[in-house]
């Protein structure tokens, strides 16, 4: 049974609560990363269930539990003998409830033999919006492909096989593998350490290729010419997307960072010194940014969340103020006390009229200093290291 937390009941639980409560800091998850931001941003029905089939790690199973809404459901198709797949209900539903969350978990039996089409044909008049399946589960399943061609006709899911690439069971792996149809290459859309995701056709996937790439929230590890790129799988390495989801749960649509790397959506148009691995620092009391929208903001974001950290001297406090716009009729100030600490400014974007020419950034920062001051060679007048701007739709 895993630990069991102390519950605040005023507070609401959501998927941002279930990561901090289930997942350990810096653990990589890309396929509760992926489930999360491609419900939110692929087109995928806000209120569709999520469905899993065969043997599932319970940290994935409580996470996903909390991501699904109140109108839907996380839909476990269970494997294994009928005793297992009723104790693992059992406490899976207990950790839920006692971790201060709605069951939205549902438990159907796949112990009996040929009972795996006759499901996926019942859920399929469902709304599933994501399904997950075991790939050592699916080896044993003489017509899986098959079955999962006419289920991702029938639907609209994308559908993703975990432990696709896990060779410590090798045999499993290779023969679900050479067995795959060759048409279902062009329908990949991401490749992570051990699954592979599908979308039910190829014009959709790569729709959702472009939305996963133009996020920069899922680094790709591979190099390619243009055409390879685009047509391609997103080959996802060391992703830690769950970093980037908001106290209330959601997944920002697009993430531009503002480091050594930045992209050309980035123009810093004042007040601003070189690029660093990690960000860039004000070199002035007040510096001015331009980001452009990537082409899968389809609308102007409702919401710009800005990290970074500030320039303190030793003894000393800073205040850092952010505004959105040409003239800004709001500002948004934080005090730091600590170069180290990095903080979020969260700006309403939906007084702006306009941003079709890109979005103005502007920062205002109260006590500048340089490290020449403190015996250091560097003569830059430090404030604020922008490191990244998230846009939330």
């Amino acid at each position: 049974m895993m630990k069991k937390h102390q519950i605040d009941s005023a507070a609401p639980r959501n998927f941002r609560d279930a990561i901090d409560m289930f997942l350990g800091k810096g653990t990589p998850s890309p396929d509760i990363g992926l489930a999360g931001f491609l419900a939110e941003h692929a087109g995928v029905d806000r209120n569709a269930s999520i469905a899993s089939i065969g043997p599932v790690p319970s940290t994935e199973a409580l996470t996903l539990n909390s991501l699904v809404s109140r109108e839907a459901a996380y839909v476990l198709l269970g494997s294994g003998t009928l005793a297992d797949s009723r104790g693992f209900a059992a406490e899976l539903t207990n950790e839920i409830e006692a971790s201060g969350f709605e069951v939205k978990v549902q438990f159907a039996d796949l112990t009996m033999a040929g009972r795996w089409p006759q499901l996926l044909n019942a859920i399929t008049k469902t709304s599933i919006g994501i399904l997950g399946v075991d790939a050592h589960w699916a080896s044993s399943e003489p017509r899986f492909w098959a079955s999962l061609d006419q289920f991702m006709k029938d639907g609209k899911s994308l559908t993703y096989i975990r432990r696709m690439f896990d060779f410590q069971n090798s045999q499993a792996s290779f023969s679900l593998i050479r067995s795959m149809p060759a048409h279902w290459e062009q329908n990949v859309v991401v490749a992570t350490p051990t699954s592979i995701w599908f979308a039910h056709e190829a014009e959709n996937a790569a729709r959702v290729r472009e939305i996963l790439r133009q996020s920069g929230i899922f680094p790709e590890d591979v190099t390619r010419s243009d055409d390879e790129h685009a047509e391609g799988p997103v080959v996802i390495r060391g992703e830690r997307s769950l970093e980037r989801v908001d106290r209330t749960g959601r997944f920002p649509r697009a993430v531009l960072f503002t480091n050594d790397r930045h992209r050309v959506e980035i123009e810093f148009k004042s007040g601003w010194s070189m690029p660093e691995v990690d960000g860039c620092w004000t070199d002035s009391k007040e510096s001015v940014m331009q980001a452009r929208m990537p082409p899968s903001m389809l609308s102007s974001p409702t919401t710009v969340k800005v990290s970074g950290n500030a320039w303190v001297g030793p003894h000393k406090s800073q205040i850092v103020e952010l505004g959105l716009g040409n003239e800004p009729s709001e500002w948004i100030e934080k005090e730091f006390t600590d170069s180290q600490q990095i903080r979020t400014f969260t700006l309403d974007s939906g007084k702006l009229k306009d941003i079709s020419g890109g979005l103005e950034l502007r920062i205002r920062v109260r006590n500048p200093g340089s490290p020449s001051e403190y015996g250091e060679p560097d003569k830059r007048l430090l404030g604020f290291k922008c490191r990244a701007i998230s846009l939330f739709a």
